[in-house]
């Protein structure tokens, strides 16, 4: 599975302080409520605490940018960095310039991080839990997932899909294997 979404500063997704806040103490709720023992059993836990993690980075950096932009000048602010483009303007302030290429990075990390939720698959019932609970949590949230993305092997027209068919078709495959 590759993706194609644009970069999630582009598309809209915003993170508020609250929102970041709030993800936190939620998805600390799921992490903690499992023995370690289970959680080492199954790769699921490893792979939410990793999105955790970027999406904690992400919502930090972006918050930032939005501190710069609401203070800088626009013409200090000119840099533009995208998945088509990179414009760096040699006259803008320097922190304009670093928060620019951070959102960029760190929002690819979260999204990276979101495939490898729907790219590991679950081995355990409690993981299972953990994962939809960990998604709950970051809708509640405001969190979005990525959508865009390619099923590698299937046809043109069975591109351009969203997250959640990855997740259902995953989970699907693990209901019936625990099940079986």
């Amino acid at each position: 599975m590759t993706t194609s979404r644009s970069n999630t500063a582009e598309t809209g997704k915003s993170t508020s302080r609250r929102m970041f806040i709030n993800l936190m103490a939620a998805t600390a709720a799921t992490a903690t409520a499992l023995p370690a023992a289970l959680a080492a059993t199954d790769p699921i836990f490893e792979a939410i605490d990793i999105h955790r993690k970027a999406y904690a980075a992400f919502s930090n950096c972006f918050t930032e940018h939005a501190r710069l932009e609401d203070t800088l000048p626009t013409s200090a602010r000119q840099t533009n960095l995208s998945r088509w483009e990179t414009e760096i303007v040699e006259t803008d302030d320097p922190r304009w310039v670093a928060s620019e290429k951070d959102v960029h990075e760190l929002s690819d990390a979260e999204e990276a991080a979101a495939i490898g939720l729907v790219s590991i698959l679950p081995t355990t019932m409690n993981g299972v839990l953990a994962l939809l609970n960990y998604i709950v949590a970051v809708e509640r949230a405001g969190g979005q997932w990525p959508s865009g993305l390619i099923d590698e092997g299937a046809s043109e027209t069975a591109r351009g899909k969203d997250w959640s068919v990855f997740l259902n078709r995953n989970l699907a495959e693990v209901l019936s294997n625990i099940m079986a």
